[in-house]
């Protein structure tokens, strides 16, 4: 191959198993599959948590929660988006579980559900301070009145979502806040990604949302080392050559050789996901030594300085995600390089990246 991911199925269930332990937890795990598993691949990851332990699995619409019914997983499943009319009949015949934010959609759903003769079943989100899906607290009671009275809706609970429990402890503590009243409701309730989960803002909720903890990236750098990356990635060397002083390396040739330089062609571009915005900042492993990126990234290949080792040839592997010897680069690390974050850089990679997958039991 010429480039590809590992997945350590392993280390998926080391993480699932830590994060069940921390009592930000609550009674259980919800664990959070979308956009393919957070690029990991979705139905062996979600296979792989169901056996961990996993109460339930999140997706995030109708489309990708069907494959994980078609390949025998049976946990229950709740859609973290907002539904689409037209996706509505398929949710209720599949009984996944909707997440409602106003009066509107539970009257859609119930007419759906009357029509199938079957129960729509769902949460009622509380926005306290996200600003995306979620009815204010004020209308609460009214819409949970209007869902127990409205025929063949199920309301199974309450959620809310945290917009920086990673990064601002008292907007999360507000949020928290926000929604006490109706914690002692007597109503099952999940408000916990992976930091409020860290945190245990929400201990005696009745399960947490984990995504980004899952694939071994902490959102809390005191917890980093309790977790294990998932995800390495790969690719192979294709020519070495050396240059002679200031000739121009890829487009635009915005970087020039030095005097004698080595320079690595490896198989693997934008068109794969690797970020663009790696040239000249990013680099890669190669015999336990870190090897710059040099010039442009390009839509198929990268150009690297292998001047520091004699071993490089054609064939070689570099590793752009994992470790080589004693050196590594995490997620985290490459998202710092490229000006984004872990979860852009995972499910960036492209399908033509194969993956292949370690440690199943």
């Amino acid at each position: 191959m010429r480039t590809w991911c590992e997945i350590d199925l392993a280390a998926l269930r080391h993480n699932a198993r830590f994060m069940r332990r921390q009592p930000g937890c609550g009674s259980g795990l919800l664990a959070v599959v979308k956009a393919n598993a957070y690029g990991h691949g979705l139905v062996p990851v979600a296979r792989t948590l169901a056996k961990a332990g996993a109460g339930w699995l999140g997706t995030a619409h109708v489309d990708e929660a069907l494959p994980l019914r078609t390949n025998g997983i049976g946990l229950p499943i709740l859609l973290l988006s907002a539904a689409l009319r037209g996706e509505v009949e398929e949710i209720v015949r599949q009984g996944f579980a909707f997440t409602w934010s106003d009066a509107d959609e539970l009257r859609h759903a119930s007419r759906i559900a009357r029509h199938l003769k079957k129960n729509a079943r769902g949460f009622l989100k509380i926005d306290t301070g996200m600003g995306r899906l979620g009815c204010f607290s004020q209308q609460t009671s009214e819409l949970l009145q209007l869902a127990h009275q409205l025929p063949g809706l199920e309301c199974l609970g309450l959620s809310t979502h945290y917009a920086g429990a990673d990064e601002d402890i008292r907007f999360a503590r507000n949020q928290c806040r926000a929604f006490a009243p109706w914690t002692d409701s007597g109503l099952v309730y999940h408000t916990s990604n992976s930091a409020a989960t860290l945190r245990s803002l929400n201990p005696h909720a009745c399960f947490a949302r984990v995504g980004l903890a899952l694939y071994g990236c902490s959102p809390l750098p005191a917890f980093r080392d309790h977790l294990k990356p998932v995800l390495t990635w790969k690719a192979r060397i294709t020519t070495v050559r050396t240059f002679p002083k200031n000739w121009p390396i890829s487009y635009g040739g915005t970087y020039r050789a030095r005097s004698g330089e080595r320079i690595a062609v490896v198989a693997v571009g934008y068109g794969d996901g690797l970020f663009r915005a790696l040239t000249g900042r990013g680099y890669v492993l190669l015999a336990g030594r870190r090897c710059p990126i040099r010039g442009r990234v390009t839509m198929d290949q990268i150009m690297i300085d292998v001047s520091d080792v004699p071993t490089a040839q054609p064939g070689a592997v570099v590793t752009l995600i994992g470790r080589d010897g004693s050196e590594q680069i995490r997620a985290e690390t490459m998202a710092r390089w490229a000006g984004t974050i872990p979860y852009e850089i995972w499910t960036h990679i492209q399908s033509r990246v194969p993956r292949r997958f370690l440690g199943s039991r």
